[in-house]
């Protein structure tokens, strides 16, 4: 650990609980001067992925997380004065001075100790935030799947298709990650038929 570091330890337990369900990420809230942000914690990547999104805004926040669940806390100017001015702090005053590292370290005291329920209605209101370059953006309701293998038509299902399975339907993408199946989806909701989108 270097002195730009800081270690997020209190994400271990999540990390190891993710794991356990055969999960990639959560989605929990952390409140901080009374902002409030949705935090997207991701494992699904290398490195892992921590993502601070201010609600009701366009303002994310997105620092690697590596191993030892160390973070560089050092922000870049534009990030660093933005956050000030969300959390309402005046960097001029030296007893109400924004420091970063104190940041994290308040954020490390609030994660959860287990992890969230995650409602599809959470999944389909903030995976669009997250992803902007998703496929296919507007449609994020299950449709029915291709099982390429089982067709005449030789065709490989892509990256970005399961990558939004992963987000969009995380138990379905356990299923058949390791498949040559594509989901396909649709705009029109209809949860009665989708064991998958409940």
């Amino acid at each position: 650990m270097d002195n730009r570091t800081i270690k997020i330890d209190a994400l271990r337990e999540l990390d190891i609980q993710l794991r356990r369900k055969n999960e990639t990420y959560t989605i929990f809230k952390f409140k901080k001067n009374s902002v409030e942000f949705d935090v997207f914690f991701d494992i699904g990547t290398v490195p892992y992925n921590l993502g601070f999104l201010l609600l009701k805004s366009n303002f994310q926040l997105w620092i690697d997380v590596v191993n030892g669940y160390l973070v560089n806390y050092i922000l870049d100017t534009p990030t660093y004065y933005k956050l000030c001015d969300i959390l309402e702090l005046k960097n001029s005053d030296p007893n109400n001075k924004f420091s970063p590292f104190k940041f994290f370290s308040e954020f490390n005291g609030k994660i959860p100790k287990t992890l969230p329920i995650i409602t599809q209605k959470q999944r389909h209101s903030i995976i669009p935030k997250v992803f902007s370059n998703i496929e296919e953006a507007e449609k994020i309701y299950y449709y029915k799947m291709i099982d390429w293998d089982n067709t005449t038509v030789k065709k490989k299902r892509s990256a970005e298709n399961l990558e939004k399975t992963r987000y969009y339907y995380p138990e379905l993408y356990e299923r058949i990650k390791d498949k040559n199946i594509t989901v396909q989806y649709t705009h029109i909701e209809d949860n009665e038929n989708c064991y998958w989108c409940t």
